[in-house]
């Protein structure tokens, strides 16, 4: 007999949450309002065309919430949930089938011919390249030109930023992708879908780490604490279109589904918000809830261009089309230091915030000591991310010119310096993150002495 399937979380231990899904689907309307009738033509021919007829989804914070309390395992391109005594998978295949898009290998780049001798940075982006969500977002709403491939291009990575690699208010985005927008062919056919739904799920097996501790320990300490709060980056509407799909539960209730459109995001609507009290009486409080262990592509899904790479596999092989490379570290590091902003965030309102309990408050000193902890532990973890990408992008090409020095230990593993670089030293914890190199998984672990430390896993 199977044993019981249990949740990460036990059931004594679920809290009260707020979600705040840092993905909006805004920019689909302002694409729509800006572009004109021929730019939106072009626009619809791109990857990222179809989500045009997206219909109105409102993100459930309560519902998402409810489901990550309820995760039994996951793993980089997976997560396990448990609902009234069934199980479903939402992983890198279900993100394809429901986004439409391309999921595949991170390909090798040549982006050293431009479509244009103008970028878009230098066109509509006043030569600019540090940008958050926020100011791409009015760049693109100010943007004005009579260049309609450069108009779509900037619709693409402000799609592509704003809704598909939700972020913190306070992040930038990556410089490359601005550089890349302007080889239409490369960005068009760049596995965006793999990017998203690493950085939506690395964000959603995150999300609740610690949190019933820090519940618990508010509780104790202020008694108006009533729910964790907490952000999500990525896609997380790709999830929560998944449970559609996966849930029959949820229908017509909650969501309807009206047609029968490719990809299948396409055809649900949700225009209202759940509260926690009707999720919880109509779906999680029952024992017998059906659920879809895995979402299983149709004939006609299996012809599509983003369903090639698993058309042909079992369930039982899909993980041989999800072997992570190089490039899927970085939404790994990306949500971790996400992760710490966000604790920095919290640290930063609680200092501010007036106590309740003179009593019960930590001296300021101590908060102050926090803070700058945490601020500490984000330049470290900034300068690790540029070493370890340096490494990385130097072991795919012999022409290029590593700057750091690598020096042999007895034990067989290599120290990385930096040659140009003066580093802060670390707090002493020993962290790592396993990629791949070629043929070997290669290990990159911060001995805690302001070095790091790489070897064959």
């Amino acid at each position: 007999m199977a044993p019981k399937l249990q949740t990460k979380i036990k059931e004594l231990e679920f809290f009260p949450g707020k979600i705040t899904c840092l993905s909006t689907l805004r920019p689909i309307d302002n694409i729509k309002l800006k572009l004109t009738e021929h730019q939106k033509e072009i626009f619809k021919n791109t990857c990222f065309g179809h989500f045009l007829d997206m219909k109105e989804v409102q993100f459930s914070s309560h519902f998402c919430h409810k489901m990550l309390l309820r995760e039994v395992s996951s793993n980089d391109f997976e997560m396990h949930f448990l609902v009234g005594g069934s199980e479903g998978r939402f992983s890198m295949k279900e993100f394809a089938l429901i986004t439409g898009l391309n999921c595949g290998k991170y390909p090798r780049l040549d982006i050293s011919q431009k479509d244009e001798d103008e970028t878009v940075c230098d066109a509509l982006l006043n030569g600019e390249t540090r940008f958050t969500n926020q100011q791409l977002e009015k760049a693109f709403v100010a943007a004005d030109t009579a260049n309609d491939m450069q108009m779509v291009k900037l619709a693409m990575l402000y799609f592509l930023e704003c809704v598909l690699l939700g972020k913190e208010r306070k992040v930038l985005i990556d410089s490359s992708h601005i550089h890349m927008v302007d080889h239409f062919e490369t960005f068009n056919n760049y596995p965006w879908g793999r990017m998203s739904c690493n950085t939506t799920l690395s964000s959603m097996r995150r999300a609740l780490k610690d949190r019933v501790q820090k519940f618990q320990t508010k509780q104790a300490t202020k008694a108006d604490h009533k729910e964790e709060k907490y952000s999500l980056l990525g896609f997380p509407y790709a999830f929560q279109v998944w449970a559609y799909e996966a849930m029959s539960i949820l229908t017509p209730t909650f969501a309807q589904k009206e047609g029968h459109a490719l990809p299948r995001i396409l055809n649900w609507k949700a225009m209202s918000i759940p509260k926690e009290t009707q999720l919880e009486k109509e779906v999680f409080s029952k024992k017998t809830v059906k659920v879809y262990q895995t979402l299983n592509p149709t004939r006609s899904e299996k012809e599509k261009p983003y369903m090639q790479w698993w058309a042909q596999l079992s369930d039982d092989n899909d993980q041989e089309v999800m072997v992570a490379d190089e490039n899927d570290i970085q939404p790994v590091i990306f949500s971790a230091k996400a992760a710490l902003e966000e604790e920095l965030e919290e640290r930063d309102a609680e200092s501010d915030a007036p106590s309740q309990k003179m009593t019960m408050s930590l001296p300021r000193q101590q908060k102050d000591s926090e803070l700058g902890e945490i601020k500490s532990r984000l330049d470290c973890l900034e300068e690790k991310v540029d070493q370890i990408l340096r490494l990385l992008l130097a072991s795919k090409s012999s022409s290029y010119q590593l700057p750091l020095e690598l020096q042999e230990r007895k034990d067989g593993n290599y120290i990385v310096r930096s040659r140009s670089m003066k580093r802060k030293r670390s707090n002493g914890g020993k962290n790592h993150v396993v990629t791949n190199s070629g043929d070997n998984n290669l290990l990159v672990i911060d001995d805690g002495e302001n070095n790091i430390v790489v070897t064959d896993s």
